[in-house]
């Protein structure tokens, strides 16, 4: 397939990943802790466990994933990198905005409004505001609202009375977390930013033992340093279509979930194009001169070789990646994709694809207003009205193939 997609598993590379990091943690007016501080100056001699995922209101279990891979360390030579997806627009992942307030043991799905965090609809997060300060002081109302209503809920399910100072605890929670939200608006400027400062926040009060070993970076900002790589993946997208198709027959063939259901085009590209007028994503097809797409959101028309506004897809996410010189990736589950990525890795850029270790246990939570089974689905900022971060950091760290428990201090 020609030469390979060379010149990133060397020290240049990861010496642009400590200055892509050392670029995100200053926008979001994070400081390095003094062991983080020893592990970024020597990170392009070390081992790098990578997982990724949107970081905006993740579930326990997403939460849990950078968490986790730390516990695969066993010496001082390595760290985890979570990659933070902050091209995600509001319906890329239910976590954008849901909370997971159950309602008298109502999921939201079930609910006919329930409560959210407010986000533009179409635009990448990167690029959208975050909610307004008015916004977060209703959300504080909606929230207690809410709990009122689930205390007698709890009382009738778990047969026990709620007593004044728990009730006037709990109010106080949701007090701090709504705080917590507010005081980052004014460190941040758009919407994933400030939902990534505050679940980094929160990972370092629920977990400061591992967080020293964990380092975060915006997807947006790895792809602005792989744009050299980029650009050599759109001069070669025949090859990718052709393996993406090979992997699509070959799922077929096994009776395997398939990434697509019929092949992809001679003109398909693996990238989103982002429109530079409105910021949302859009597929593009590729021509004599380049690249052409019509914007879906303004009706935009745009024929360019140029990569400037031009981010991977998952196929091409987990490629470049890999040109990091990963020892593994851990992550919640294989997607028909991951095969394609693997592939690429190893057909197009000549490497081998790091091992996948998949985290299958699922955290469940018992709280007030949950079903009495508990909660698969429930985010950590919900938790944390009902759980100290210090217990709910415990409990999350566990063995490999244990279910998690977690239960509100406040029923029995």
């Amino acid at each position: 397939m020609g030469d390979k997609i060379m010149g990133a598993q060397n020290d240049e590379i990861r010496i642009k990943l400590r200055e892509t990091i050392e670029k995100f943690y200053d926008r979001l007016h994070i400081p390095f802790t003094s062991e983080q501080l020893k592990y970024l100056k020597r990170i392009d001699k070390i081992d790098i466990i990578e997982c990724g995922h949107g970081w905006f209101f993740p579930i326990i279990g997403i939460f849990r994933l950078p968490i986790m891979a730390t516990t695969l360390i066993k010496d001082d030579n390595t760290v985890v990198l979570f990659r933070c997806n902050d091209d995600y627009t509001r319906r890329t992942h239910y976590s954008t905005r849901k909370l997971s307030f159950y309602q008298r043991g109502l999921s939201e799905d079930q609910q006919n409004n329930p409560i959210t965090m407010k986000c533009e609809r179409k635009r990448i997060l990167r690029y959208a505001p975050p909610p307004s300060e008015k916004y977060l002081q209703y959300l504080r109302d909606r929230i207690k609202t809410r709990f009122y209503e689930n205390f007698p809920y709890a009382e009738r399910e778990y047969q026990f009375k709620i007593g004044r100072r728990d009730r006037k605890e709990i109010l106080e929670n949701i007090d701090w977390i709504i705080d917590f939200l507010t005081e980052r608006l004014n460190m941040i400027d758009n919407y994933a930013d400030w939902c990534e400062r505050i679940n980094i926040d929160l990972l370092r009060l629920t977990n400061p033992k591992q967080y020293d070993k964990i380092f975060f970076v915006s997807h947006i900002d790895l792809a602005e340093m792989f744009r050299e790589q980029l650009q050599a993946f759109f001069s070669r997208s025949e090859e990718f279509v052709k393996v993406i198709n090979e992997v699509i027959a070959k799922q077929k063939a096994d009776g395997k979930a398939v990434y697509k259901a019929n092949e992809v085009g001679k003109d398909y590209l693996p990238f989103w194009f982002l429109c530079p007028k409105c910021m949302i994503r859009n597929r593009a097809i590729k021509v004599e001169n380049g690249f052409f797409y019509k914007c879906e959101q303004c009706g935009n028309c745009y024929n360019s070789e140029k990569m400037d506004f031009v981010i991977p897809d998952a196929i091409t996410k987990q490629t470049l990646t890999a040109l990091l010189n990963l020892k593994a990736r851990v992550v919640g589950g294989i997607k028909p994709y991951s095969a394609i990525a693997d592939a690429c890795t190893e057909k197009i850029c000549g490497i081998k694809a790091p091992p996948r270790i998949v985290l299958k246990t699922k955290p469940r939570f018992y709280g007030i207003g949950e079903p009495k089974i508990g909660s698969t689905r429930t985010t950590v900022l919900r938790a944390l009205i009902e759980i100290e971060p210090e217990t709910l950091g415990r409990l999350l760290v566990t063995h490999w193939e244990e279910n998690p428990v977690i239960k509100s201090r406040f029923i029995p």
